[in-house]
């Protein structure tokens, strides 16, 4: 009774064959010396899918907007296979584009869709053995869309970086969510012609190419958008034509409107007003300079 309920555990992720040798002694207990029996049982352990295994450094991390993230670290194991499996190894992103830094002559991979080292929303590779698609995931580039960030994304979402291993039957597919913070860009205000020639006494803006560039404006909800404009001249006067003011006051309709401020001086000499990207640009083409 004392070999009832026996237990054999075989080693960790061990498969095949294996015995196991009883021996029983009697310690010369009914005279004559001892008295052994021995059996041998032969068990036979079959192979369990082990689950593939992707540890990533971590699941979310923070980023600035127009930058790159090196991400690093990634191990990948799998106890069932040597080097005879095929793995196929996809990572996808998002918003923006991912590159894998693979410089290992000993682990050769085959690029499915795009050559080693391009920058693709879309990395798709094939190597063989646990140790190659190691090496694939040592270090792993990821970049976002120019100025793209996560006040873009619906709800605010992050930036989401899948990685799958498929090695045939057995499948696995690891996350990491990348927050993309908002940086300002610079603002730029460029005139193609500075110096208009006119002999008119009021000198309309309107031959002036008024450029404003703001890369933010357009990732940002429009009422945020708002500048501030400010014109000034040394010798003479400016004023916003009326007929255009009001043009523009139904063209933006009344959730956009241009806030106009003249100073105080009698010449008006300096005009202030306050618009979103589009509706200033064409308000600084609706202004009269009249010289002294």
């Amino acid at each position: 009774s004392g070999l009832q309920g026996m237990r054999y555990i075989p080693r960790g992720d061990y498969f095949g064959e294996d015995e196991l040798h009883v021996t029983v002694n009697d310690l010369g207990s009914f005279g004559g010396g001892n008295l052994i029996a021995t059996t041998v049982t032969t068990i036979q352990i079959t192979p369990v899918h082990d689950e593939l295994l992707i540890e990533l450094p971590f699941t979310e991390t923070f980023m600035d907007e127009d930058d790159t993230l090196l991400i690093e670290n990634i191990t990948f194991n799998d106890v069932d296979c040597d080097d005879s499996c095929l793995y196929g190894i996809k990572i996808a992103v998002s918003e923006g584009v991912i590159s894998i830094n693979h410089f290992h002559e000993e682990c050769p991979l085959e690029y499915v869709l795009h050559d080693e080292g391009a920058d693709e929303e879309l990395v798709e590779l094939k190597t063989r053995s646990p140790k190659c698609v190691q090496m694939a995931l040592a270090a792993i580039s990821y970049t976002p869309s120019y100025n793209y960030n996560y006040e873009l994304s619906p709800k605010n979402s992050p930036a989401q970086i899948d990685i799958a291993i498929d090695a045939g039957e057995r499948k696995n597919i690891s996350t990491l969510l990348v927050l993309v913070s908002p940086v300002a860009d610079p603002l730029v205000l460029t005139i193609a012609e500075k110096k208009p020639h006119t002999t008119q006494r009021n000198v309309p803006l309107t031959n002036i190419l008024f450029q404003i560039q703001d890369v933010d404006y357009n990732k940002l909800n429009i009422h945020h958008s708002q500048l501030e404009c400010h014109i000034s001249v040394d010798n003479g006067s400016i004023e916003l034509i009326p007929s255009s003011f009001l043009t523009l006051q139904v063209t933006m309709k009344t959730e956009h409107p241009i806030n106009v401020t003249n100073s105080a001086s009698d010449d008006l000499k300096s005009l202030v007003f306050r618009s979103n990207v589009d509706n200033a640009i064409q308000a600084l083409r609706s202004i009269v300079y009249t010289p002294t």
